[in-house]
């Protein structure tokens, strides 16, 4: 696991138990099947093939972004499908390294290779569902993404972006069901210790 995929990890870790059960208020979310809500996305370019519904695509070793109004110093949450298309070969070489990632404000929060062929790849997780879904006679896979990241200012832009893949007929990327949170304010470590002091307080009284 990367270091940026290990922050990411953590951070959902350090989220108490006592927080379960809210999964914050969604701020922002999109299937792309009335298009490309405009004002928000840098691109209007939907497609369809195969079983996929409408989603954000074809693009190939670019960058596109979408702006956001947001609390900042908050923590949020972003979700989306990637859809990987074709002939990804991960970190595989001489094809690869086939790599996508994802900015805020410029920082980089995410970027991992994807192989659609099993291959060697950064991004530890694996696809929801893959086939070939209509576009070339390659593999085609989605991957559904969770990623943490807390904004310096209300309006955020973040940049989804794909490096060293080779022409869009042969592999390709797109987007869908984005959804964008705002998480539950976590406790400071004295408010967190207090709760746990007030928790085993209540059980020894009960004993």
């Amino acid at each position: 696991m990367s270091p940026r995929a290990t922050a990411i990890v953590l951070a959902a870790c350090a989220i108490p138990a006592a927080l379960a059960g809210h999964p914050g208020a969604v701020v922002y979310s999109t299937d792309f099947e009335s298009g490309s809500p405009s004002g928000v996305w840098s691109v209007d370019q939907v497609a369809q093939t195969g079983p996929l519904s409408r989603f954000l695509g074809r693009f190939g070793s670019t960058s596109l972004t979408m702006s956001v109004a947001l609390q900042a110093n908050a923590v949020h949450e972003l979700a989306f499908d990637l859809y990987t298309i074709d002939s990804w070969d991960g970190s595989d070489s001489p094809w690869g390294p086939d790599w996508f990632g994802v900015k805020v404000d410029g920082a980089e929060i995410f970027k991992e290779t994807f192989s659609n062929f099993g291959g060697p790849q950064t991004y530890e997780g694996s696809p929801v569902a893959s086939g070939a879904f209509g576009f070339e006679h390659w593999n085609d896979s989605v991957w559904r993404l969770s990623l943490l990241f807390t904004p310096n200012s209300n309006n955020a832009t973040i940049t989804f972006f794909a490096q060293g893949l080779e022409p869009m007929h042969n592999e390709s990327w797109g987007l869908d069901n984005v959804v964008v949170r705002e998480l539950p304010t976590i406790p400071a470590p004295g408010g967190a210790a207090l709760l746990l002091g007030s928790a085993a307080a209540a059980l020894r009284r009960r004993r």
